[in-house]
Order: C-alpha cells, then sequence, then structure tokens
C-alpha cells in the first residue's frame, strides 16, 4: 500500500506549498521551495512499522545530497524531511552497503554539518547554524516565534469546518473561525497537535512551523472512511464541548438514530444537551434555563428563526438533514452575539460541493423529505430541501394517536366527553447558493420558508356543545454571508430577514341539531361548519388573533491574531416590526368582550470589542464590551462581558463566565381570566419599560480524557425588565369587557446542569441532568412576592445508550423531568393557587440498519415510543364554552403520545 494513501485514510488529509494556495505532495518525499523549512507530516500506520529500522546498499558520485535522499527513500522504506533547496546546493559522493539508515546520515554528518532526528518514523535532517566569534559575550536573544495557519474543511465536499478543536500536548489550544482558519504562534519549528470535530476522524499530524505558510487540512467524515478502508468505523459521538467554554457541539449526521417522532426533527434532539428543553403547544419552542424561546437568538445561516414549531408543537421546523452544523450556547457568550438574554443556537446549512451531485429522499408516517446538493461548478454550489407532510390526505393511526390525545372534560368532571377531529397541513423548504473564489473566502445566499393549516374539531356531550381551533402561520426569511481571511485577518459581513405571519381563531358554543333537510344559515364561523352540516350553531363565543413579526439583523465584524492576543471587533444593528390584534365575542351567557391591540417598530444599533488572552500557559482570559443605540429611547446600553479558563492539567478545564445582557423584542406572558398564559410579542417603549436586562454567571469545570467526558456547570440568571399583560374584569354600560394591564416584573433563573458521556468500540453512554429552579415576580400580583416559572422544571434526566455494529444502531433512551407549574383557574391575582402537573417519564427505543452501495444507500428504521404506555399530561388549558343561559369552564388536557411505533424509510444517492 502506498503510504502517502495509507495516511489519507487513518488521519484524513495535510496539504500545503509555498504561497497562498496549497498542492498535494506526491511520492513519499516532503519537498518545499526556498526559505522556508519542511513541513513535516506525522505518517502512522501499523503497516509501516516493520520498516522502521530498514538496510540501505547506495552509492553516488558528486551527486546532490537531495537527490542522494530521494534516491534512498524511493529503493528503501524509509522517509525523509529536508529543505529541498539548501540540500539540493550540496554535492556530495558516497558508497555504502547493508548499513543502517542511522549510520549512513553518519557518515554523511562527517562531510557535511548535519544535524538528525527520527520523529514518528520520519527522518528529520537540518544544516547546522554557523557560530560567529564575538569579542564580547552578547545576550542571550529571546526565542523566535514561528507562527502556524490553516484551514481545515471537509474532505468530501471542500466546506469549511466552524469550531474545530485544535489541541497542541502540554498547552491549551484554540479552534478554527467561520471558514476554518485557525492560527497561532509557537517558539517550536515543529509542532506536533490534533484536530477533531464531530461526525470526523480525528487528525493527529506533526507539521513544520518555521516560516510556514498556510496549511490545507482535511477532516473525513466516518461514513466515508467506511466506505473507503472497509472496516466499521463508526462517530459514536452524540455531542462535543468546543474549546469556547460556552458553546457545545451536536452532531446533526447522527440524529437518525435517537428515538423521536420523526427521524429528521432536529430542535427535539437539542434536548440531550442539560439544561435545554422543548416546550410543545402552539406557544411552544426552545427553552434553555427556564427562559422563554422568544429569548433566544436562533440563526440558521444568518437567519433569525422566529417560530420553531410546526404539528402544534410537536415537531420542529428544522431540518435535520440539511442542517450540517450546529452549536449551542446556554448562556455566558461573548461580547460578539446580543439582543437575547438566554441563549444562542447557530445552525449552518450544508452545501454541495462535492465532485458529483447527491440527493436524498425519505418518509414515514407525517411527511416526505427530499434533500439535494449539486456542485455547478469547482466554485459554485446549490442545495436545497423541501419537506411536506401527507397527513392531510392520509390520515394514518400516528396521526390520529398523536392529535387525539387530547381530552376535555367539565371543570367538576374527570370523565372525557369530547370527540377530537383534526386536520393539518405543514411544509418547509431550504435552499442555499455557495460560492467558494478561494479557500480563503467564502459567499453564501440562503432561504428559509414554512406554513402551517392546523384545526382541531371538538364535539361534546354528543354533539350538544363544540369547540373549534384554527391557525394558520406563514414564515419566511433570507440571509447573504460573505467571509473573506487575508493573511491573519478575518472579516465577515452578514445580513439576515424573517418574517412571521400566524393567525389563530378559537370558536365554541351550543348546537341543535337541524330538523329541515337543507342546511340554513350559520353564525359559526369554524372550519369544521361543512363537517358538520346537520347541526347549528345556536350560541358561540369567538375568539380572533393575529400576530405579525419581522426582523432584520445585518453586522460586520473583523478578527487578528497576534502572539498570545486575539483582537475582534464589529458593528450592526436590529431592526423590528410587529403587530398582534386579539379580539373575542359571544351571543350569549356571560362572557365579557376581550381586546387587545398593540404595533409597534424600532431600530437598535450595536458595537462590541473583546480580546482574549493567554498570559500563561494555563491561563486563558476574555474580557470585552457591546454597546446597544437604542432609537426609541435614545440611549446607549453597555453591556460588559468576560471570562476565565484554568487549565490544571492537560485533560482538565476549570472556567468562569459572566456578562451583561439585554433584549429589546421578545415575547411576554398574556395571562387571561382562566389562568392560561401564551406569550405576544412586544417592543419596549419610550421610557424603556419591556428592556429586558439580565446578568449571567456561569462557572463550571470539564475533564475528558480517551472516551470520557465530564462537564458540570452551576449558574445564576437574573432578569430585570419583564412585563406581564394580566387581565381584569370591568363594565361598560351593561357589557362587560376585559382590560388588560402592563405589569413589570422580574425572573430568577439557578441551576446545575451535568452532562456525562462514556464512548466504547460499539456503545456510547450519554447522561444529561438538570437540577434548576425558576421564578418570577410581578407588581399587584401574588402581593409582590415570588411564584414559581411556568417553566419551572426542578428536577430533568435523560439516559441515552447508543449500541453500533456494522451497518446497525440500536439506541433507547428515558426521560423524566418533574411537572411544570400552572396557575389554577379562578383563582384571584391577590392570592393565586398554583398547581404542578404530574411527572413525566417515557421510555423509547429505536433500531436503525443502513445499507450502503458503490453509488446509493438505503437507511431505514423503526421507533417505538412510550413503552410502558405511560399517561403524560403536558399542557393543560381551561376553556369556556357558551350556552344560552350560561357559560361552564372545560378543562383541556394535552398528553404525549400512548405506546405507538413509527417507521421511516430514506434512500441516498451519490
Amino acid at each position: 500500500m502506498d503510504t502517502n494513501t495509507d495516511h489519507t485514510n487513518r488521519l484524513g488529509e495535510a496539504r500545503r506549498e509555498p504561497g497562498n494556495q496549497p498542492r498535494p505532495a506526491t511520492g513519499k518525499m516532503y519537498r518545499f521551495g526556498a526559505k522556508h523549512l519542511l513541513l513535516i507530516v506525522l505518517l502512522w500506520a501499523p503497516g509501516l512499522l516493520p520498516a522502521q529500522n530498514p538496510v540501505v546498499s547506495y552509492s553516488a558520485t558528486n551527486k546532490k545530497l537531495s537527490e542522494i535522499l530521494e534516491e534512498i527513500s524511493r529503493e528503501h522504506p524509509v522517509k525523509f524531511a529536508f529543505d529541498a533547496q539548501a540540500f539540493a546546493a550540496i554535492r556530495t559522493t558516497i558508497s555504502v552497503r547493508q548499513v543502517s539508515v542511522r549510520e549512513l546520515l553518519e557518515q554523511l554528518k562527517k562531510q557535511h554539518p548535519l544535524e538528525f532526528r527520527l520523529m514518528a518514523g520520519t527522518w528529520i535532517l537540518q544544516l547546522k547554524k554557523q557560530e560567529t566569534v564575538a569579542s564580547l559575550p552578547q545576550p542571550t536573544p529571546p526565542p523566535v516565534k514561528n507562527s502556524l495557519s490553516g484551514f481545515v474543511s471537509d474532505a468530501a465536499t471542500g466546506e469549511p469546518l466552524k469550531y474545530c478543536n485544535i489541541v497542541f500536548p502540554n498547552q491549551h489550544g484554540t479552534s478554527t473561525n467561520d471558514l476554518g482558519y485557525f492560527y497561532l504562534e509557537t517558539p517550536a519549528d515543529s509542532v506536533r497537535f490534533y484536530i477533531s470535530h464531530l461526525g470526523y476522524q480525528r487528525l493527529d499530524t506533526t507539521v513544520s512551523s518555521k516560516n510556514a505558510p498556510p496549511l490545507l487540512l482535511k477532516l473525513k467524515p466516518f461514513v466515508i472512511l467506511m466506505e473507503e478502508i472497509k472496516v466499521p468505523m463508526q462517530e459514536k459521538n452524540l455531542l462535543e464541548l468546543s474549546e469556547h467554554p460556552d458553546k457545545t457541539g451536536f452532531n446533526p449526521a447522527k440524529s437518525a438514530a435517537i428515538p423521536r417522532l420523526s427521524e429528521n426533527d432536529l430542535v427535539n434532539l437539542l434536548t440531550l444537551i442539560p439544561g435545554v428543553s422543548f416546550l410543545g403547544g402552539q406557544t411552544g419552542g426552545l427553552s434553555i434555563r427556564g427562559g422563554n424561546p422568544s429569548e433566544n437568538l436562533i440563526l440558521l445561516d444568518g437567519i433569525p428563526v422566529l417560530e420553531t414549531g410546526h404539528l402544534f408543537g410537536n415537531l420542529s421546523v428544522l431540518n435535520a438533514d440539511f442542517i450540517r452544523q450546529v452549536f449551542v450556547s446556554r448562556g455566558g457568550f461573548d461580547a460578539s452575539q446580543g439582543e437575547r438574554i438566554s441563549g444562542t443556537v447557530e445552525l449552518n446549512g450544508k452545501t454541495g460541493f462535492r465532485d458529483h451531485a447527491q440527493m436524498n429522499v425519505s418518509a414515514n408516517l407525517l411527511h416526505g423529505n427530499a434533500l439535494a446538493s449539486v456542485p455547478v461548478s469547482e466554485k459554485f454550489s446549490v442545495t436545497g430541501a423541501w419537506r411536506r407532510s401527507y397527513i392531510d390526505q392520509w390520515q394514518n393511526y400516528l396521526f390520529r394517536k398523536l392529535l387525539t390525545d387530547t381530552h376535555l372534560t367539565e371543570a367538576s368532571s374527570t370523565q372525557t366527553t369530547a370527540d377530537v377531529f383534526p386536520t393539518v397541513k405543514y411544509q418547509d423548504m431550504n435552499l442555499k447558493l455557495s460560492y467558494h473564489p478561494g479557500q480563503n473566502q467564502e459567499l453564501n445566499i440562503s432561504f428559509f420558508g414554512g406554513n402551517d393549516e392546523q384545526t382541531l374539531d371538538y364535539q361534546l356531550n354528543n354533539n350538544q356543545y363544540y369547540r373549534n381551533e384554527a391557525v394558520t402561520g406563514d414564515h419566511i426569511g433570507f440571509s447573504g454571508n460573505w467571509s473573506l481571511q487575508s493573511g491573519r485577518w478575518y472579516h465577515a459581513l452578514t445580513t439576515g430577514y424573517s418574517e412571521l405571519h400566524q393567525n389563530a381563531q378559537f370558536q365554541s358554543g351550543e348546537q341543535v341539531e337541524e330538523s329541515s333537510p337543507k342546511p340554513k344559515p350559520n353564525p359559526g364561523k369554524g372550519k369544521a361548519i361543512g363537517r358538520y352540516k346537520k347541526y347549528i350553531r345556536t350560541q358561540y363565543e369567538l375568539d380572533n388573533g393575529s400576530n405579525r413579526i419581522e426582523e432584520l439583523r445585518a453586522g460586520w465584524k473583523t478578527e487578528f491574531k497576534k502572539g498570545i492576543f486575539s483582537h475582534q471587533a464589529g458593528v450592526g444593528f436590529t431592526a423590528n416590526t410587529f403587530g398582534y390584534h386579539f379580539y373575542a365575542e359571544r351571543t350569549a351567557g356571560n362572557l365579557p368582550v376581550d381586546s387587545l391591540n398593540n404595533a409597534a417598530n424600532n431600530w437598535v444599533w450595536h458595537a462590541f470589542a473583546q480580546q482574549t488572552l493567554e498570559p500563561f500557559p494555563n491561563w486563558k482570559l476574555r474580557y470585552g464590551v457591546r454597546a446597544n443605540l437604542d432609537r426609541l429611547t435614545n440611549r446607549i446600553y453597555w453591556q460588559p462581558r468576560g471570562g476565565i479558563e484554568f487549565f490544571p492539567l492537560q485533560t482538565v478545564k476549570l472556567y468562569y463566565l459572566t456578562g451583561l445582557y439585554n433584549q429589546f423584542l421578545s415575547k411576554i406572558p398574556k395571562i387571561d381570566i382562566n389562568g392560561n398564559t401564551e406569550l405576544v410579542w412586544y417592543l419596549p417603549n419610550r421610557e424603556g419599560s419591556g428592556l429586558l436586562k439580565a446578568t449571567h454567571h456561569v462557572g463550571g469545570f470539564r475533564i475528558e480524557k480517551g472516551g470520557f467526558l465530564l462537564n458540570t456547570e452551576l449558574y445564576h440568571k437574573y432578569t430585570s425588565g419583564k412585563q406581564y399583560l394580566l387581565a381584569g374584569i370591568y363594565k361598560k354600560g351593561n357589557v362587560s369587557r376585559i382590560q388588560y394591564s402592563s405589569l413589570p416584573g422580574e425572573e430568577l433563573n439557578l441551576g446545575m446542569d451535568v452532562f456525562l458521556q462514556l464512548r466504547q468500540k460499539h456503545w456510547n453512554h450519554v447522561a444529561a441532568y438538570s437540577l434548576a429552579r425558576s421564578q418570577e415576580k410581578m407588581e399587584e400580583f401574588n402581593q409582590g412576592e415570588w411564584f414559581p416559572s411556568f417553566n419551572d422544571h426542578r428536577h430533568q434526566l435523560r439516559l441515552t445508550e447508543v449500541f453500533t455494529y456494522r451497518g446497525w444502531t440500536a439506541a433507547a433512551s428515558w426521560t423524566y423531568r418533574s411537572g411544570q407549574p400552572r396557575l389554577v383557574s379562578g383563582s384571584s391575582s391577590e392570592a393565586p393557587a398554583f398547581e404542578r402537573l404530574s411527572d413525566f417519564s417515557q421510555i423509547d427505543l429505536s433500531v436503525l440498519r443502513k445499507f450502503r452501495f458503490s453509488h446509493w444507500a438505503v437507511n431505514g428504521g423503526v421507533t417505538l415510543l412510550n413503552l410502558t404506555n405511560r399517561l403524560n399530561v403536558v399542557e393543560v388549558d381551561y376553556l369556556n364554552i357558551a350556552t344560552d343561559l350560561n357559560t361552564f369552564s372545560v378543562r383541556s388536557n394535552v398528553s404525549a403520545l400512548s405506546f405507538t411505533p413509527v417507521f421511516f424509510l430514506s434512500v441516498q444517492v451519490f
């Protein structure tokens, strides 16, 4: 086997040439241009071990030393590394027979001022430096710092790999930026290091750092390695911690193995990270450490994602098949990100830089999914994905179980009194155009779109009463991103826009059977009227609501590294527009009229500057500040942020992160007269009311050695400036009306997150546990005392086991969390009563099999959800039903799926 090919298969690819354009090496020799030292590449393979001490026979007369070494390397199993131009200037005569390589080099050393050493199977040769005679003792010059830089990319697609971990022995490492670029300075002439990234085989290599041009380092995905070297190598990591202590990497490529409703649903999988939970329901979404979903900055290739739910919150809008990299920050993030106070989620979509097109088509019981990547040229590619439900045409057993696990009961009864008739249609689309004019430059244009149409019709008490819920939503967004690495300078310009429209209509009341064979006009406006034409809706309560939100984000940032410093700075703005309208009316009974309207827009400018300093080998400091200029208040808001890391051992890290964080656009709780909570969009007024200000304190430690990883964090987050809309009843003439009062409040979140991962040959054991407390305080509510937050889960535990063997993958998970609180219907605002839902506990199991052929692959699996068939209530609402005499309250219990098997099948062509 050719040694260079074997090195590529095992370790990835490392290439370099003079200037900025690397070129592949050929043969066994490693040669360089004039005026810089040889790139040393560590080639290790078991097959090379017997040839580390060969016997050499060779003779030459007045020949260049470089040619002599090349011929010996071609004729014998030995590798040399040297300065090609310097050795070409030396002519020598030598004749040896049956001598070792060391004896050969000793003879050359007698003729020429050579130094040599053996490093990992490669003989490294250098010319001795000429000594000079000085009349006076000269001071010892300071050690010369050599720079080492390079680009890390995917070996299969050429895509740059962001946040790769670059780790060096006996010193802390660094990470790559958006273009996959890294830079460091070292006094050593040669450096050994390794590069790791989730979903890729680790690259271990040794290179020269003296006058070295940028490296090209390529990591190979485990899928590619499986195909090329025909061994059952599998990536078992689900999560990976970045060199940035606030970031956690997630592996979308392995997401299909984890049990859940849909194999290409991404957000539900992020709950593997402790402190991250996915809230169901129409106003649900991703919650980080007790914050509401609007407090997270979710960026898909720079597009702000404002809504994350399909299928009444049971499925996310983020397609895992389209996502290439995911990075989550749960707090304490640096000054480069802002205008959100809880966490960040960075999503990078795939590009199509391959030597051929690729297509993936999959289907499950809910929807179909198609993904295509097309390399138009070496520099330009197009990637797109489309996911569309078909349960509006095929209402299979999974669909019925999913949406009929909603039980309506009278407030004083426990007996189910409703039949549920759902209708659901949803889709989402992704498109990404990528242009790479060179290794150091990238331009991407991305598009995202999604829409939902969903209704639920309830028929109560033998069709005497009804309730209809209809919700529609449209979400579109696009972005443009340009990145450039010019020497040590990195520049990025990003623009992202997102627009969300939502409409909801809730109707309930009394209906009577039509005596005439011809349907009569119906005062109701529900979607189910056509379905139930033999009933006339005589009394009804109607709730209408609409939400519209737009966000435009644009910014420029730059980074420069020199010595022990890394400098970052940037400027930009965020523009927001929102409006909502709610209206309620009734035909009879004692329900008050309810209406609420609001609209606003705002521009917020930002600027930031920060430095990362490595004053000592075991210490790293980060300090910076972010400033916001708010157009409405005409004020500047300063947000200092910082962090410190300490490495007592190579495998141990201790860190502390802190900072101030401001948020302008947010969702605030709207609490109606029944105690139901809904989130509505809100912008601060000119006095600054509604401006969220949060203080983060995060302390943690990390132990990582071999396949073992333990990470524990303690956190404390205090938020002021929160606003609440609390309903109250007042009289206007003979009509009862509802008035919403805006009340200020605050929130406190504190807790501990623990993540444990142990990787073995075929097993991956993962445990995530959170101990948390979230509480809120609101003026004129609960007498101004603290009360439990509606996202307060005291205990959350998730245990996951993944087993891989050849093409098989089996996974099991157990999810447990304590019940969340809710406000009891009818309790007063002065002395509110709270109840907690029952604890959630669910065991899931999945089995997956993949068959891979030369140009296509088939992937299929089955998941068994809720093996113990436990009833898990995840949401409770109280609804009013209007009659001609009065109204009565109905409790809606939404539960997770009972025992349900689900299936999927995927076909990939490449």
